[in-house]
């Protein structure tokens, strides 16, 4: 297995947890899934090229019981 560059391109599809339905407005996710919490200015991604399944579990078990699924999207749209 080879190790993934450290340095993430913008067009990298990257994966997020949804842990809240609150990011769930009429069917669609919204922007704030993908905003740090309030006071943070980090948010945590799995990189794509770890694999559906590996992306979904690790979502899973991160969010534990607050799971609501994963979302995805390339890297360049969450820098400011």
């Amino acid at each position: 297995m080879s190790l993934l560059p450290f340095n993430i391109p913008n067009s990298e599809c990257v994966i997020g947890g949804v842990k809240s339905r609150y990011h769930i407005k009429h069917g669609q996710l919204t922007w704030n899934a993908f905003r740090p919490p309030k006071g943070q200015s980090v948010i945590s991604v799995i990189r794509h090229a770890m694999g559906n399944h590996f992306c979904k579990n690790q979502a899973r078990d991160i969010a534990d019981t607050d799971y609501v699924g994963v979302a995805s999207l390339l890297c360049g749209k969450l820098r400011i």
